[in-house]
């Protein structure tokens, strides 16, 4: 049986997918699901990923970790785990290993540990457009010096422009300026020569959502305070109430209202003046400066405005509201659609089953990119015993104990990655644990 596993990965979002050869693809779920918030909570034989490491973050607790990305480098922090002080860059690692064993268990339904499939399971990554090149390339190195063989990052811009240009909602023949909502923040990518990575991109912070959420989030948190009298963090109370300020939009009604339930866990009755929400909206220039970042982008690259298709992606932006703005200032703006992003991962997995579950270059998108890095030699399945390059059926591994958990090697700098011979198995570095039977998702 063949198949391949996907964690699409942004800075505070995890998602986790598979596929077996010949079937669609599925989402790769435990109890919480296949999308979690990055936070990690380890402590003793305890390692989870989620919203209970969330909650324990935000909470100041000791042993929870989150801002990964902003913290994977500092050599000076680390995790405790089985009663060893861990580097703290291999909290990804191990939470990807435990939605990885839990594949083999409970989805393939081998017997195996995880250090048995290490070197031929096919292993992908889909990197955010908020997740910068050096931490790509840290991540993937990561999975790569510990055993991983088979894996690699691919382009999920490829595989979306494609989608859209081939169903005619783009015109292929012109230049994209994708613009992304990703936690508050808005992405400015300019697509001229590829859709493999963007020739140019801006990123404009606290602009990356609809400006009436926020606003309406606010007048649900006074509504509320002022009724319950509570003592809550404005800021942490007013990210708790913005799913709540997108229904209280889409009523569309003079007098939006409805029940909503605090962080604290108290429920109490809110109705928002929607004219209150107008006179707020006044005050907004976040337009101005969104005009601004895309004229200048455009004019470094040599375009003009009417040269471009400008399309909107992510929930938080690709509204009516957001779209009519543009439209103001701009020709051609275009709406992503609802299912772009299930035929997007769709094509991505028949690339991958198309490739026979082995490594390519013409969808890696790290490897697209400068600075260049040296590819690690093929696994077993990627082999051949031919001029045809025919695959060979790779060897079972033998089952080993292991005697001791031994702590993950030091992560090597890309240039220094020993190129081995295809007809040579390669040597791996010692590798953490299998996951103790206490490690949950909770």
């Amino acid at each position: 049986m063949k198949y391949c596993v996907l964690v699409q990965i942004s800075k505070n979002t995890v998602f986790f997918w598979y596929q077996l050869q010949g079937t669609p693809f599925e989402p790769l779920a435990q109890k919480e699901g296949n999308e979690l918030p990055l936070y990690f909570y380890a402590k003793g034989n305890e390692f989870i990923i989620g919203s209970f490491a969330k909650d324990r973050y935000l909470n100041g607790n000791i042993s929870a970790f989150g801002n990964y990305f902003s913290i994977i480098t500092d050599p000076t922090k680390f995790f405790s785990l089985y009663g060893n002080q861990k580097p703290i860059k291999y909290l990804l690692y191990y939470a990807v290993e435990q939605y990885l064993s839990f594949f083999i268990n409970s989805v393939i339904y081998e017997t195996g540990t995880i250090e048995e499939y290490r070197g031929s399971l096919p292993l992908r990554f889909i990197f955010s457009s908020d997740i910068e090149h050096k931490e790509k390339i840290l991540v993937e190195n990561l999975f790569k010096e510990s055993g991983y063989d088979n894996v690699e990052s691919i382009s999920y811009s490829e595989f979306s422009l494609t989608f859209l240009k081939e169903n005619k909602i783009i015109n292929g023949e012109k230049p994209v300026l994708l613009l992304t909502g990703i936690n508050g923040d808005l992405y400015i990518e300019l697509f001229k020569d590829n859709y493999i990575s963007p020739t140019s991109q801006e990123v404009l912070e606290g602009h990356g959502e609809d400006p009436r959420t926020k606003i309406m989030a606010k007048l649900i948190y006074d509504d509320a305070i002022a009724f319950t009298r509570l003592s809550l963090n404005e800021r942490i109370e007013i990210d708790h109430l913005m799913p709540y300020a997108k229904q209280f939009l889409d009523q569309d009604i003079a007098i939006p209202k409805g029940d909503v339930t605090l962080s604290d866990g108290s429920t109490c009755y809110v109705k928002i003046k929607l004219k209150e929400l107008n006179d707020l909206l006044v005050y907004y220039a976040g337009e101005d400066k969104i005009f601004k970042s895309i004229d200048t982008l455009l004019s470094k690259n040599g375009l003009n405005a009417n040269q471009v298709q400008y399309l909107l992606n992510g929930e938080s932006i690709n509204t009516k509201y957001f779209s009519d703005r543009l439209k103001k200032k701009y020709n051609n703006v275009i709406r992503v659609p609802d299912n772009a992003h299930n035929e997007t991962l769709k094509a991505s997995f028949k690339s991958i089953e198309d490739s026979g579950y082995c490594l390519t270059t013409s969808t890696n998108d790290i490897n697209s990119q400068k600075p260049e890095i040296k590819k690690p030699p093929l696994p077993p399945c990627c082999q051949s015993n031919d001029k045809k390059g025919i695959p060979v059926k790779p060897k079972v591994p033998e089952i080993k104990k292991v005697s001791s958990p031994p702590i993950p090697p030091p992560l090597k700098k890309p240039t220094e990655t020993k190129q081995q011979t295809i007809s040579s198995k390669p040597k791996l570095p010692p590798l953490p644990p299998p996951f103790p039977s206490k490690i949950t998702n909770k």
